[in-house]
């Protein structure tokens, strides 16, 4: 076997061995006590009510490490329940199941609690209460963060800025004189996930033309979003899509448009943000007859604007 079939025989090996399970992660352990068997493990799920007499492990979480096949619930369950036996305890609490999703993975996700319960642990035992109350803590800061960390849900943005046209303009008079132009956008933005979302983008440019005259370009269409916070009060994203695109000037044109937008926000208010994108639009438009182009050439008008935007986060 050749090096190289061996390092590759290796590294597979390892992501059959390894990437094929979700992670088992734990975290705020307080005590651990001799090993139990998975069977000792009760669950307790969906439950009004603890064991009176219980003590804290600590927290277990089964998550999707990204290459995770073997991750249905009885699974990540089992792998919960041999965690907890490992630790020593004999209780589990599910305090949370992400089911498979769009925004999730295919994976069922879950964390809980590892207790300690039955008479062995009466003398330090605490209130139900408390196990309750420390739980929600954690789940409202978890919920603190995440808020903290993900982009508004639905973002409605209005743009304004200079537009430059950057395809060659050529008229049976001579080259046309691009002059800057005015660039207005309108833009709807969903997020599916933490970082995918869809979008509705309409922009319009007015430009002046020598040999032309006033030349104005519109397009409407979906787009596919990418967008994420990047700190507490900056939140980054790209986006672009194909849709309609509408030319007018010494004569009206319809065609495919293509546009794609990258820029950056800040967010002033829980409702409210401005932004800094940059926009790139192309039409491209069935050319006139008697019209020839060499090969990287195409009938349609492209132009590049950057825009400053204000930002309502519905």
């Amino acid at each position: 076997m050749t090096r190289i079939s061996a390092a590759l025989f290796l590294g597979t090996s390892f992501f059959v061995l390894t990437g094929c399970t979700p992670s088992v992660l734990t975290d705020d352990i307080d005590a651990t006590f001799p090993a139990k068997t998975t069977e000792q493990v009760n669950v307790y799920e969906n439950v009004d009510s603890l064991p009176a007499a219980l003590q804290w492990i600590g927290k277990v979480m089964v998550v999707d490490n990204g290459f995770a096949t073997k991750c249905q619930y009885p699974q990540v369950l089992k792998l919960a329940k041999e965690k907890t036996a490992s630790m020593g305890g004999n209780g589990l609490w599910i305090t949370h199941h992400a089911l498979p999703s769009f925004s999730h993975g295919t994976c069922h996700q879950i964390a809980g609690v590892m207790l300690l319960t039955g008479d062995s642990v009466e003398t330090n035992s605490v209130s139900a209460n408390s196990i309750y109350n420390r739980v929600r803590m954690f789940q409202t800061i978890r919920q603190q963060k995440q808020a903290a960390s993900v982009a508004p849900l639905q973002t409605l943005r209005v743009s304004f800025g200079p537009s430059f046209i950057t395809s060659k303009i050529d008229t049976p008079y001579g080259d046309g004189d691009k002059q800057v132009g005015v660039e207005i956008d309108l833009d709807y933005e969903k997020m599916l996930s933490r970082l995918i979302g869809i979008g509705l983008n309409m922009s319009y440019m007015h430009n002046n033309v020598r040999n032309v005259g006033n030349l104005s370009q519109l397009y409407v269409g979906p787009s596919l979003v990418i967008r994420g916070r990047l700190g507490k009060q900056w939140i980054g994203g790209i986006s672009w899509g194909f849709g309609y695109s509408h030319v007018s000037g010494d004569e009206k044109k319809s065609g495919l448009g293509i546009m794609w937008k990258a820029g950056i926000e800040y967010v002033l208010a829980e409702r409210m943000g401005i932004g800094l994108h940059v926009v790139s639009a192309n039409g491209r438009y069935k050319k006139p007859a008697g019209v020839t182009f060499q090969d990287n050439e195409y009938y349609g008008i492209t132009r590049f604007c950057p825009v400053l935007g204000f930002n309502f986060y519905i």
